[in-house]
């Protein structure tokens, strides 16, 4: 099967989201903006955003990651390379204004590049909050005790906060106290589509449905046995039900030089959703910055073609 096609000059093609393969489906369509009409309400804050790029010099973007990579003490494993070259981009566009958070995971194997960032963020003046994964949406549907379980695991699940300004750390604390975020506040902190954020969440509380169901089952249904058992357990011997309900949740796909999941709607929605919008917003970011930024997070048939298109 040929590669799938890239265009950077204003005409759209499809693309594949990463991890995905090319078989027609879990595509998206990738056009730089160049040559078509951004839509209205994204005009202006696409417009802010492309400016504070341009008004911070590329040359110091490149010192900064040129530091980062010499403060890195350990030899980056293969297996790491794209995630810790998207976490780079990540500070990158804090530091360009494009973003007003990024938000650095404690728990995962970027820990030791993840510490050369906050010392950078700390030189540059950015505040660093240390606080739990935000909640966002309704667990009412849960017993009580599972509502506890589910507020534990997120508050247990801590993250540091690189802000770029005061007014935003101030916003940032404030979540952070509460463990409780809106959708739309996630979204614009972190830069992200609203309706990527929203699917997000939706898909946490459908894991905690077959999450109660599966142990529910295994537990008789008896819901004191139940109770007892939800203290790291993890679901297993899923029913057809549960296997399907499963598949559904992982129905995202990662979207490249971002964060974050592409809902299912923006993967289907073609050249105008809010994910390939953010793609394109991290792809023209790490082009002018880094060329091996840009070979480490660019999906297999897209390098040769944005290459041609500069």
């Amino acid at each position: 099967m040929p590669a799938p096609r890239v265009s950077v000059n204003g005409s759209a093609a499809l693309l594949p989201f990463r991890n995905r393969p090319y078989d027609g489906s879990f595509t998206g369509v990738y056009s730089q903006a160049r040559g078509r009409k951004i839509p209205d309400s994204r005009q202006g804050r696409a417009a802010t955003r492309m400016q504070a790029m341009a008004s911070l010099s590329t040359p110091r973007l490149r010192n900064t990651l040129r530091k980062l990579r010499a403060s890195i003490a350990e030899p980056v494993a293969p297996e790491d390379a794209e995630a810790m070259a998207q976490d780079l981009l990540d500070f990158l566009a804090v530091q360009a204004g494009i973003k007003p958070v990024q938000m650095l995971a404690r728990d995962h194997g970027g820990a030791y590049w993840n510490a050369a960032i906050v010392d950078m963020a700390e030189r540059y003046g950015f505040a660093i909050i240390e606080g739990p994964q935000w909640r966002v949406g309704s667990y009412d549907q849960f017993p009580d005790w599972l509502r506890e379980h589910v507020h534990d695991t997120l508050s247990n699940t801590r993250h540091r906060y690189v802000c770029r300004d005061r007014r935003t750390a101030r916003e940032v604390s404030e979540l952070c106290g509460s463990g409780v975020a809106a959708v739309e506040q996630e979204a614009r902190l972190l830069n992200y589509p609203r309706c990527c954020v929203e699917r997000h969440h939706e898909r946490s509380v459908q894991y905690f449905e077959v999450f109660l169901t599966n142990l529910r089952r295994h537990a008789q249904n008896d819901e004191a046995a139940a109770r007892l058992l939800a203290e790291g357990y993890t679901i297993s011997d899923l029913t057809p039900d549960e296997a399907k309900a499963v598949r559904e949740l992982v129905a995202g796909a990662p979207a490249p030089f971002t964060s974050f999941q592409a809902c299912e709607g923006c993967m289907a929605a073609g050249s105008g959703s809010p994910a390939q919008f953010k793609v394109r917003e991290g792809l023209q970011l790490a082009r002018a910055v880094d060329e091996q930024l840009l070979e480490t997070l660019c999906p297999a048939g897209w390098l040769d073609e944005v290459r041609r298109r500069r």
